[in-house]
């Protein structure tokens, strides 16, 4: 079973050597989500957030949006990395992809069929879509939670790697604070002001990351 979005934030902060933040709340039916003494939950969430989202690039959710209506523009959901393929009710067949090039005008005149391409936040018919409407399967990233017992959707198997982007995530806060102290260093022996312990750390996680996310094995597209 996979990690619940708790879990994984005190993976996080025991990697980081922080601990649980003690919390009094006036309703314990409504516990605050949980944080550290240093990172706390507003970081942790923003961390685990784009953890989720990098490794979509490797690993993806794969799955479908119901157009109900005529029409040739459409938009698709937030979660869209890229559509595979579009099913025309009507017709039940696949309908093409076609590319944008230079001068090209965008027609199936010679034939009746349709065809589509898509753009960052939506997708596009070179004909009226019937009113049967289509099925888009596309590429998501993974949902994002928001509460603490929510179960995570990715696998099992990226749980070690979200933890280590989240833990690099998080320690760029600590990186931006010791850039406004490191400023003020006017000692020879105090080191330079470049010299930033978390950003080294941080850059460390992230190669780990890297490592992990590497040694997963690559979905592959239809």
């Amino acid at each position: 079973m996979t990690a619940s979005f708790y879990d994984v934030k005190l993976k996080v902060l025991r990697l980081l050597g922080d601990i649980v933040a003690v919390v009094e709340d006036d309703d314990p039916s409504n516990p605050s989500p949980v944080g550290g003494g240093i990172y706390d939950a507003d970081i942790l969430k923003d961390a685990v957030h784009a953890a989720l989202k990098r490794i979509s690039s490797r690993i993806w959710k794969t799955t479908i949006y119901e157009i109900e209506e005529a029409g040739t523009n459409f938009s698709l959901p937030s979660d869209l990395l890229d559509v595979e393929g579009v099913f025309e009710n009507e017709t039940s067949m696949f309908i093409p992809r076609i590319g944008f090039q230079t001068g090209q005008v965008l027609s199936t005149s010679m034939t009746n069929a349709n065809a589509w391409i898509n753009y960052p936040n939506g997708i596009t018919f070179v004909n009226e879509l019937a009113a049967d409407g289509a099925k888009v399967y596309y590429l998501a990233h993974w949902e994002l939670p928001e509460d603490d017992d929510e179960t995570l959707e990715c696998p099992e198997m990226t749980i070690t790697a979200v933890t280590l982007f989240a833990a690099s995530y998080c320690l760029l806060k600590s990186a931006v604070e010791q850039g406004d102290i490191a400023q003020y260093k006017t000692k020879v022996d105090s080191g330079q002001p470049v010299d930033l312990p978390a950003k080294d750390l941080s850059n460390f996680f992230l190669a780990r990351f890297e490592n992990e996310l590497n040694s997963l094995p690559m979905q592959t597209r239809n």
